[in-house]
């Protein structure tokens, strides 16, 4: 992922939070106590979040197929910086190729 290390982010793959297939229970509990953002393609997440009315952590949903990992951080690069722009420490946030849509956490 050295698209994203290039523009200064931290990356870790959920695989690497253990083998096989990691429940997004988990992905999301780890992204809350590493404070990183989860990258996702499954509306679940959002679910989740709204669900258990989450503060965190942000969540960027691409839906988007068949992007190359250069666009993907593009993507993701260009929703950051909007969240950021807006001044919003906690997101949901999709993103689609001609629109990226977001709303503070919690979820209300």
């Amino acid at each position: 992922m050295p698209e994203f290390v290039a523009l200064g982010y931290e990356v870790k793959h959920a695989n690497s939070l253990g083998e096989g297939a990691i429940p997004d229970e988990v992905i999301l509990a780890n992204a809350i106590e590493t404070n990183a953002i989860v990258v996702t393609s499954d509306s679940d997440f959002h679910a989740m979040l709204a669900h258990e009315s989450l503060a965190t952590p942000s969540v960027i949903r691409i839906r988007i197929e068949g992007l190359r990992p250069p666009d993907v951080a593009a993507y993701v690069h260009q929703g950051v910086r909007a969240a950021q722009i807006r001044g919003l420490e906690s997101f949901a946030m999709s993103i689609a190729k001609d629109r990226i849509a977001m709303r503070a956490l919690p979820l209300r």
